[in-house]
């Protein structure tokens, strides 16, 4: 929305072509706590939307925001090649040990304090019924290192896969694993969701995430938790304890997993694109 593209799309049409279509598609704005700056970025996106003449938006938070900016706002998620994940055989075997994953950068907005907490406490609860598997790298890494420092025995259920020879090799734990957990603060999308889904995986995700809150349907095809250890323990719990419930959420997740499919998108982007455009492209 800023910067030299935006720029240039509109120096473009002033100088060269005022009939030229200029949408965006965007994700929705960083979540602020602070009432002034949240004020001064709302003038702000007034004043630029109502510049562009439509305007594609990631997920329902970001169409009730942008909508208010400009009326010509569609829903367009992103869609990705999820081919190898609906590849994947189920059910998947039963190994004895229920395989949780996190894949993505180790960032702070993906409350890993909380991860690492319910873990330990799971550990103490159940022992090494489980495994985690960690794909990804950041500097959340030092609050892994001192969960490990502080409770050793985390080191035995804790596995790194994160050397990729290839993008593809990348979905090799989403094959491999039962459960995503992506309690996250914040996503503007977040395409470890559909790909755990078309994987077969159960995925316990925060609604902060705009794919959880566009594709799990809490207790159909996935659980959606609150931002607190209590609330997660229980659910990484009920993933161990019930089998039965993991594989058919997993089961139901793939089916619903077809929306974020490159394909489907395609045609969803296609449609938009002449509603928003009067029926020119």
């Amino acid at each position: 929305m800023r910067g030299p593209w935006f720029d240039a799309a509109q120096a473009y049409r002033r100088r060269h072509n005022p009939d030229a279509i200029l949408g965006q598609w965007m994700e929705p704005p960083l979540a602020s706590s602070k009432v002034l700056h949240k004020a001064v970025r709302r003038a702000d996106y007034l004043r630029r939307l109502k510049q562009v003449d439509f305007i594609l938006s990631i997920g329902d938070r970001a169409h009730a925001y942008y909508r208010g900016c400009n009326q010509n706002t569609h829903f367009v998620p992103y869609g990705e090649d999820l081919s190898v994940c609906l590849a994947a055989t189920l059910p998947k075997p039963r190994t004895g040990k229920t395989k949780f994953l996190f894949s993505g950068g180790l960032h702070p907005r993906h409350n890993f304090p909380l991860i690492m907490e319910s873990f330990r406490r799971l550990l103490a609860a159940r022992g090494p019924c489980f495994e985690f598997v960690i794909s990804g790298s950041g500097p959340e890494q030092s609050v892994i290192d001192e969960a490990v420092s502080a409770t050793p025995a985390l080191a035995a259920v804790i596995r790194f896969d994160r050397e990729f020879a290839q993008w593809s090799d990348r979905l090799r734990p989403f094959v491999e694993c039962d459960v995503l957990i992506y309690p996250t603060q914040h996503a503007g999308w977040g395409l470890v969701v559909p790909e755990a889904m078309a994987a077969g995986m159960l995925v316990i995700s925060s609604r902060k995430a705009e794919s959880a809150r566009f594709l799990i349907n809490h207790e159909q095809n996935g659980l959606q938790v609150e931002e607190s250890v209590e609330s997660f323990l229980a659910a990484i719990t009920r993933a161990i304890d019930d089998p039965e419930f993991v594989e058919r959420m997993g089961r139901a997740a793939r089916d619903t997993s077809i929306r974020g499919h490159a394909p489907h998108v395609a045609e969803r982007l296609m449609d938009v694109i002449r509603i928003a455009t009067g029926g020119r492209f």
